[in-house]
């Protein structure tokens, strides 16, 4: 987590030193991105923005998650260690957020979202099995799933920096609110840090967008 988060400000750094001055330059009215830290966590998010105002965006995004399988080897760089005890996953989300830029390229965020989550996992359990119509049971390894429904809320303040007119890059960091809905009869509740399925209470929000303004900036 401590170094994709050096990650994300040295790219902030270099954003800002290498963009673009937009001064004199012509508007875009729309902006297409995706978030590429999402794939850590098998995930990708997209996101579409659209000008309102001189200074006021508004956008849409959406998240997809899949997972066929946890590999270990990719655990180090995963900011949600729930993932090193699943054994599946599949989710999506949806989301909304507000944006107002400040001394040009700087920018606060607000937003809130709604995310689906599918967890699988293999365990000791007890297996139902029929034969010569009768029910039977057999303790081994069976596939446990779980569900959750996630909202949340966030702000981040960023800085928005344009390359070659039509390439954006937007380092973001902030703070967030977030509240998991999940049957608590299940015994993993996946809730152990704040980036978990089932986390109740306060989360950091980091990341970064890269994308390309519509019609490119002139």
């Amino acid at each position: 987590m401590r170094r994709i988060f050096q990650y994300i400000m040295l790219f902030g750094a270099c954003a800002g030193i290498f963009s673009v001055s937009t001064a004199d330059a012509g508007e875009p009215k729309y902006a297409l991105s995706f978030e590429p830290l999402y794939i850590f966590n098998y995930g990708m998010r997209l996101n579409l923005e659209r000008k309102m105002t001189a200074s006021d965006w508004a956008g849409i995004h959406v998240t997809g998650y899949y997972a066929a399988y946890k590999p270990d080897t990719y655990g180090q760089w995963m900011s949600n260690s729930d993932f090193l005890r699943i054994d599946g996953l599949k989710g999506f989300g949806i989301g909304g957020t507000y944006k107002r830029y400040f001394f040009r390229k700087f920018f606060f965020n607000l937003g809130a979202g709604y995310t689906y989550y599918d967890v699988r996992k293999n365990a000791p359990g007890y297996e139902k099995f029929r034969e010569d119509g009768l029910d039977f049971y057999r303790y081994s390894e069976v596939d446990k799933r779980s569900f959750f429904n996630k909202i949340t809320t966030s702000a981040a303040v960023g800085i928005h920096s344009t390359f070659q007119q039509a390439f954006f890059a937007e380092p973001y960091f902030g703070a967030g609110w977030a509240y998991s809905f999940y049957d608590r009869s299940y015994g993993e509740k996946y809730n152990e840090t704040m980036f978990g399925f089932g986390h109740r209470g306060f989360y950091w929000v980091l990341g970064v967008k890269l994308g390309f303004n519509i019609p490119p900036s002139r």
